[in-house]
């Protein structure tokens, strides 16, 4: 215990920490600030954690490389064989040294996890989707790259060890993400397809914590066990787990391409609506946003047919047409787009554009110029003149008759949804003509 605390104090604990921490938060401010009207993470348990998980990408290879100083120190100093004449076992030091390492990672990534969450928690209305056991996973991966690099300085302890050690840490976890096979799934960390409206399968994340214990309990033995053999039991342990992961089907799962490692959350999607006319319902995920989308969306459906509602649509791959109910528009997963320190919506115009664009959408197999015309008409005529100016059917003679009298221009929009869902193009035809 006083050695962990001396080296939480006096060695590299507190600098791993104050690092992690450091970087994570740095991180997270130049994601922050970014001029993409999408966030990289959202208010939910499970999109904090996808932005923690993201970070692990450079989080995990600082960790890797602190454990490479630390296991190599001794070494490198020269005062193995003082430490050989003391009486304490050397797998004692090595733990007390090990554990404070680990407290310092987990530090570290709480801090970053304290930070992240302070952006959006005035819009947190959700906070399930199994993120604890996402947590877990993404601190077995920094304490995996940890023991590595504990292994690796403590084997060959060279001063370049800790950022040749970070480097193939880095290497080794983002690399795997451009191959289209299950390798990737075996990456150490951001490997994790978190986010809205899906949690964690438990069999994979079982079979995870397996291959990620296994793999640094195998590296701790190697490195500071007399009998090394021993680490063959966690390495074979973590092999079984690893060849249950790698098969596992790479498929899109409504934020990513990645593992089927998720599951639908039925809580997260279950629907919260406006409670006047025309409807509006959100997932419960991104109840916060609902007033501002209600207002964003409600002027667009009030020109469309009687009865029109508008509902926010599942995980569901962006380029497949949104199974709607008759009478339904979908309202674009919502996953991202809260203001920080808000429960505003981060880009109200770009919402809009996309509302009217996602109830207007035609998913025709043939795309006929009559048809492109249609739809720059329908976009002017529900966004407005001064909304769709810079579109060159705003000035379209249709758009502009149709402007003028209300009536015509809802009867025209009727009559353009029906074109739509019986892709008629002779319908579209008469429609611009």
């Amino acid at each position: 215990m006083i050695a962990a605390k001396l080296e939480l104090r006096r060695g590299a604990g507190l600098i791993l920490l104050v690092s992690l921490a450091a970087v994570g938060s740095l991180m997270t401010a130049m994601a922050g600030l970014s001029s993409d009207r999408v966030g990289a993470w959202s208010s939910s348990g499970p999109g904090i954690v996808s932005w923690l998980n993201t970070t692990g990408l450079v989080l995990g290879p600082l960790a890797a490389a602190a454990g490479a100083w630390v296991g190599g120190r001794d070494r490198r100093l020269g005062v193995e064989e003082l430490l050989a004449a003391v009486p304490m076992p050397r797998w004692r030091c090595d733990v007390a040294s090990f554990g404070a390492l680990v407290a310092a990672v987990i530090g570290g990534l709480l801090v970053v996890a304290v930070v992240v969450t302070g952006t959006v928690l005035p819009a947190i209305t959700y906070a399930g989707g199994r993120w604890q056991v996402s947590v877990l996973l993404v601190i077995l991966g920094c304490v995996a790259c940890l023991a590595i690099g504990f292994a690796l300085g403590r084997l060959v302890p060279h001063r370049w060890s800790a950022p040749v050690v970070a480097l193939i840490v880095y290497l080794l976890s983002g690399i795997p993400t451009y191959l289209d096979n299950g390798v990737a799934q075996l990456a150490l960390v951001s490997n994790l397809p978190s986010g809205d409206g899906q949690r964690l399968r438990l069999s994979v994340a079982a079979l995870a914590i397996v291959w990620l214990v296994g793999l640094a309990a195998s590296a701790l033995l190697v490195a500071s066990a007399r009998r090394r053999h021993w680490a063959l039991v966690p390495a074979v342990l973590a092999v079984v787990a690893a060849a249950q992961l790698a098969p596992l089907p790479v498929q899109w799962n409504g934020n990513s391409y990645s593992a089927t490692w998720t599951e639908p959350d039925p809580d997260a999607m279950s629907q919260v609506c406006s409670t006047d006319e025309p409807k509006v319902c959100l997932n419960a995920v991104h109840a916060a946003l609902l007033p501002e989308v209600t207002e964003l969306a409600q002027p667009i459906l009030a020109e469309l047919p009687p009865g029109s509602v508008a509902a926010e649509q599942g995980l569901e791959h962006p380029a497949e047409r949104p199974a709607n109910a008759s009478g339904e528009f979908a309202i674009p997963f919502l996953e991202g787009r809260t203001e920080l320190f808000t429960t505003d919506v981060r880009d109200p115009d770009g919402l809009r554009a996309e509302l009217a664009d996602s109830f207007l959408s035609v998913w025709c197999a043939e795309r006929t110029p009559a048809v492109s015309r249609a739809y720059g008409i329908a976009i002017a005529l529900v966004l407005g003149p001064q909304a769709a100016a810079e579109g060159a059917e705003s000035q379209d003679r249709v758009a502009v008759r149709l402007q003028r009298d209300p009536s015509a221009r809802r009867a025209w929009l009727a009559d353009y949804l029906k074109a739509g869902r019986t892709c008629d193009l002779s319908a579209f035809a008469e429609l611009v003509s």
